[in-house]
């Protein structure tokens, strides 16, 4: 029996090697943001308060910490500072500063560059916009911002009609009805099971782990299915991420704040049309629209983190610079902090 186990040990050792030396990776960026995060029943997981530590992938090392809100920001109230203006920044781990350290992600830098103004960072790594509407209208819209940044970026469409998310986390699926009414969720979600979190770990550290899970979807994926999920992301994930948008916008207006979306082509799912079409889409219904690559000098090469595809410490610089300047451009903010109490 010693013997069977040591060869059975020793084959899958030789084949992992074998797997990597093909080229093949786990998918460890995957499993880096984990002890951040807890399971959560409406929103699939959400962000641990009060934690602070390290983040270490084999691109970066930073310093993470979360307040009370779980936010990766500096202590803040729920209440505003008189005569201090607050944008209310949501998105996945793009906003949410993954691989760039303290005082180097967009809302610190924003902080900096638009006067008398507080920006509180409420993304979540792997949100997408469904989780980011649920998270305002329950505890975001208690913030009274000014303005709400919305990230988006390409991974966001398919996963707005995902059911699941990171291989663990059952994901809140929102829905518009034939009527364009709003479909809620079935709640509460469940909680990861030891199977799910078993998976995870042999993806996010076995490269054989991730080429048997891929061989497997393909032998039992049928051309049919296939198709469809093909039609499903080309056709109903841009229409469900702009009504999406759309409810979020709607009851931001109804907090006497402004929305922006501010979009990136990073990672964008080719099966949901041209990311210049989407956009176009946005810009026709009437949303404020900010476009990354529009940014002055920014260059997705020189400001990506190199074998990640997350923005570097310039690329949030770069991005916040142009960011501001259509701020105030676009007067998205009030010239005079508004009173708090009549907010």
């Amino acid at each position: 029996m010693l013997l069977v186990v040591l060869s059975a040990a020793l084959s899958l050792l030789l084949a992992e090697l074998l797997a990597r030396a093909a080229g093949m990776r786990p998918l460890g960026n995957w499993s880096s943001t984990e002890p951040l995060l807890c399971f959560d029943p409406v929103l699939g997981w959400r962000n641990l308060p009060n934690r602070h530590g390290e983040l270490v992938t084999p691109h970066f090392r930073i310093e993470v910490s979360t307040n009370a809100f779980g936010m990766r920001d500096q202590h803040c109230s729920v209440d505003r500072s008189p005569g201090t203006r607050r944008i209310l920044l949501l998105g996945d781990s793009l906003a949410w500063g993954f691989g760039v350290g303290p005082e180097d992600r967009l809302d610190d830098r924003l902080e900096l560059l638009l006067p008398a103004t507080e920006v509180l960072n409420a993304a979540v790594p792997g949100y997408s916009t469904d989780q980011e509407l649920l998270w305002y209208e329950q505890q975001g819209c208690a913030f009274r911002a000014d303005l709400v940044i919305l990230q988006l970026c390409g991974n966001d469409l398919p996963a707005n009609v995902a059911d699941r998310e990171y291989f663990m986390y059952e994901k809140p699926r929102l829905r518009r009805a034939a009527d364009g009414t709003r479909v809620d969720p079935v709640l509460p979600l469940m909680a990861p099971s030891s199977g799910r979190r078993m998976h995870r770990w042999l993806l996010t550290h076995l490269a054989l782990a991730g080429a048997v899970d891929r061989a497997v979807e393909r032998m039992t994926r049928s051309p049919a299915s296939e198709l469809s999920l093909r039609m499903v992301r080309g056709r109903e994930a841009p229409l469900l991420t702009r009504w999406l948008l759309a409810r979020l916008r709607e009851r931001v207006e109804s907090d006497q704040a402004r929305l922006v979306v501010v979009t990136s082509s990073t990672w964008w799912d080719h099966y949901c049309g041209p990311y210049e079409t989407f956009l176009q889409s946005l810009r026709d219904e009437g949303f404020e629209v900010f476009a990354t690559e529009s940014s002055h000098g920014f260059d997705s090469a020189a400001h990506g983190i190199p074998g990640d595809g997350h923005w570097n410490a310039a690329g949030h610089a770069c991005i916040a610079r142009a960011l501001a300047a259509y701020i105030e451009r676009c007067c998205l903010l009030p010239a005079r902090a508004a009173d708090p109490s009549n907010h």
